[in-house]
């Protein structure tokens, strides 16, 4: 059962990686960081579940990758606390401007992927969430539904 749950979050992972499209943020030719979908979706909804996504985590692995290990576990343990490190740096704004809102705006940051998921997000939100220059994308949540066989 466990390795199952596993398996489901790597697939998650793995999906959402493969499933995103990246757009240039603002400062890239006056082009959005707002998917075309999500702006589509409000022509019937008033709210959104959406996906904040920050600059890439291959950056930040770049000093990880030419690094040399004693063992596979300190490889592993070196490559998680960079990744959180950089998501905690790159998505520090965001998180104080959305921690600073009245009435706060609840999130959940996931470094491994670097996002940070909104529940209910309003138009205005997104809006001003696009304005941050470290922001290069925001997509409405998807689910995938996956089929594991025992």
């Amino acid at each position: 059962m466990k390795m199952n749950l596993v398996k489901l979050s790597i697939l998650l992972i793995v999906s959402q990686l493969a499933y995103s499209s990246p757009l240039p943020n603002e400062e890239s030719e006056g082009q959005s960081v707002i998917s075309q979908g999500l702006l589509d979706g409000f022509l019937t909804e008033s709210t959104a579940d959406i996906i904040v996504k920050f600059s890439g985590n291959a950056e930040a692995l770049e000093e990880v990758k030419n690094k040399k290990y004693a063992n596979r576990g300190e490889r592993l343990n070196t490559i998680s606390t960079t990744l959180q490190a950089h998501a905690q740096k790159s998505q520090e704004n965001v998180a104080r401007f959305l921690n600073g809102k009245d009435p706060q705006v609840p999130f959940t940051s996931y470094w491994s992927t670097n996002t940070i998921f909104i529940r209910n997000a309003s138009p205005d939100l997104i809006n001003e969430l696009a304005g941050f220059p470290e922001v290069t994308e925001i997509r409405e949540n998807s689910i995938v539904a996956t089929i594991i066989q025992k």
